[in-house]
């Protein structure tokens, strides 16, 4: 006997699943909640920078050659933050000190962009003096607290992208050290040069200006420097992503080679025409310094992906390889 056919009129009906209401897509929903805030100072950066160069943009489109530097310079530090987060979703609990350096890098530009509202609060607190109309004691000491900042938010980069690193340095870390810590002092002896042709009335306040041009100076070189010395060894050891670290390391380098040829600019003066190129060079090299290091976090900077079996040989070599791999 065969069974009866139901009848389709009186089956039973599975009842439908209620239906989404009105949501953002899911890939919006699903980006840790820390982006946001990064998102926000990048829409700061932009507006202020539109309100500087918009009107001088609109009339005349060729200045967009002299001001995309610095656009790059203050628009790329918070998109790191944003760059980290997208492709690392639990970098807050697996790379919170790479995400502590890229908050700080973030904030920099706001507190940079901050310093011209806040100069004549600054003039009304500490006047400048009539003999020294350039020097505002307090707005002196909010400049290198913003250079201190971004020095901090890069070295915590650095020590966040060191930590991440899985194998050990092929070459000693200290020739890396001394050649970049080398150039450090260089940069910083020769802008002390820079003092030699101030009038004699700030004799007064020689020592301070010293003082301020040294702790900036050291602060932001010696950043840059242990942030490139982290990515070059990174990337001869072999760490993935290989782009990433080539990327973050060349950005580096093209940072500290502008800070230097700035210098000597800044020695033979900037009134020739040479010594404009000069400028110019220097402003788009340390624009495409930031640009280099904003893609190196785009590209996945630093993985934290589990070790394949090549990385397994070469941490443990009585692991072999794991399951399911070709090897197994």
């Amino acid at each position: 006997m065969t069974e009866p056919i139901a009848d389709p009129l009186t089956r039973p009906v599975e009842p439908f699943a209620d239906a989404r209401g009105p949501h953002l897509p899911d890939p919006v929903t699903g980006l840790p909640w820390l982006v946001w805030p990064f998102l926000a100072l990048f829409a700061m950066g932009a507006s202020a920078a539109w309100t500087t160069n918009g009107a001088d943009l609109m009339r005349d489109p060729s200045y967009l050659t002299v001001v995309l530097p610095s656009l790059i310079i203050d628009l790329a530090a918070p998109l790191i933050g944003v760059a980290l987060l997208v492709r690392h979703r639990d970098a807050v609990t697996t790379l919170p000190v790479l995400v502590a350096g890229a908050g700080l890098l973030a904030i920099e530009p706001i507190l940079r962009l901050a310093r011209e509202p806040l100069g004549p609060v600054f003039q009304t607190i500490t006047p400048a003096s009539e003999a020294l109309p350039f020097f505002v004691p307090l707005g002196t000491g909010y400049d290198v607290f913003v250079t201190v900042v971004g020095a901090a938010g890069l070295i915590l980069v650095g020590l966040g992208l060191s930590r991440s690193r899985r194998y050990d340095d092929p070459i000693s870390p200290r020739f890396i050290g001394l050649g970049l810590g080398l150039l450090a002092v260089v940069i910083a002896a020769a802008r002390l040069l820079l003092f030699r042709d101030l009038p004699a009335e700030v004799s007064s306040i020689m020592p301070v200006l010293i003082a301020v041009s040294v702790v900036s100076t050291v602060a932001f070189v010696g950043s840059w420097s242990y942030l490139t010395g982290v990515a070059f060894l990174g990337w001869v050891a072999g760490e993935s992503p290989r782009i990433g670290w080539v990327l973050a390391a060349a950005g580096g380098l093209a940072i500290l080679l502008a800070s230097a040829i700035g210098t000597v600019v800044g020695l033979i003066g900037t009134t020739s025409p040479d010594g404009n190129i000069f400028a110019f060079v220097v402003s788009w090299m340390t624009g495409a310094g930031w640009l280099l290091l904003l893609l190196a976090f785009v590209s996945g900077l630093p993985s934290t992906r589990e070790l394949a079996s090549v990385d397994l040989a070469r941490v443990d070599p009585e692991a072999g390889p794991p399951p399911g791999s070709a090897g197994s």
